[in-house]
């Protein structure tokens, strides 16, 4: 998704402009850090899976432990 917004961003929402977007985009940002997209195999490398929970109102990376209910 993040991939996706960064190409619409910056080429635009018709569907001629985001198959030509993904066609050059190289390097795009994901939760500070950078992933590389590769368009002849369609494989993103450095993407990272990340959890997030809300804390104090906002989205924070998940630490580990246990819910409390």
């Amino acid at each position: 998704m993040i991939l996706m917004a960064q190409v619409m961003r910056e080429s635009g929402i018709d569907r001629k402009a985001i198959h030509d977007g993904l066609a050059k985009v190289r390097t795009f940002e994901r939760d500070l850090r950078k992933a590389t997209f590769d368009p002849t195999t369609r494989r993103v490398s450095g993407a990272m899976n990340v959890e997030l929970v809300v804390k104090d109102g906002r989205f924070t990376v998940f630490e580990g432990g246990t819910a409390t209910r």
